[in-house]
């Protein structure tokens, strides 16, 4: 399987640097840095390009346990182990709980500010360049306010004409963060991509999807 995943990954990202991509976005959960390191390995030099030339972002989990700090450390050496480097350059909390407590459980503002100062800390260390979050209400933010040295880098959040949290992102601009969307096609939503105003655009364009992307720039 891993075999398998490297060979889609190869063409993938030999495309994308050659159509002038240079963020890569990855994450522990998406069980692909391994063969996003390998690609970039081999792909860099075959565009003259170095590790330096790129960005690239993983996500991680808060830990639930006790031992929070050495868990995240392994996991973010991990991370660069599996993505060939010697840093990252944005890590995101990928979301505001962990893989096994409830959205619910008040536990989770404790393993968020756990996670949060254990990657902070790993910044001092230069293994990692920035600090981030991903899926953060604005609630989750200001928590982070009351114990973190800096506010994150990054909110990468779902945003789209269907989906548009003007108030986070207003909250964001207003308190230095830098509001990063996803699913910016609604996940393929055929509601979206083929609703009117879009279907216009895109017939004088003609493209729907860079019309709903350009309402994320």
């Amino acid at each position: 399987m891993k075999q398998a995943i490297t060979f889609e990954m190869l063409p993938a990202v030999d495309a994308a640097l050659a159509a002038g991509y240079r963020l890569f976005d990855t994450a522990k959960f998406y069980f692909n840095e391994a063969e996003l390191g390998q690609a970039l390995e081999i792909c860099l030099p075959n565009h003259n390009l170095r590790r330096e030339d790129v960005f690239i972002t993983t996500k991680l989990y808060p830990s639930g346990s006790n031992n929070f700090l050495a868990e995240i450390e392994s996991t973010v050496e991990e991370s660069l182990h599996n993505l060939r480097t010697d840093y990252i350059d944005l890590v995101l909390i990928h979301f505001p709980k962990t893989k096994e407590t409830k959205l619910d459980d008040p536990k989770n503002a404790i393993h968020r500010r756990n996670a949060y100062l254990a990657l902070e800390k790993l910044k001092l260390s230069d293994k990692i360049h920035s600090v981030g979050v991903s899926n953060y209400e604005i609630r989750h933010l200001e928590e982070i306010k009351k114990y973190g040295q800096n506010m994150p880098a990054v909110n990468q959040v779902e945003y789209h004409p269907h989906f548009t949290r003007d108030e986070l992102k207003d909250y964001c601009d207003n308190n230095g963060i830098f509001f990063q969307a996803y699913s910016s096609l609604a996940r393929q939503n055929e509601d979206l991509l083929e609703h009117e105003i879009v279907s216009k655009l895109a017939e004088k364009y003609n493209t729907s999807a860079q019309v709903s992307l350009s309402t994320n720039v």
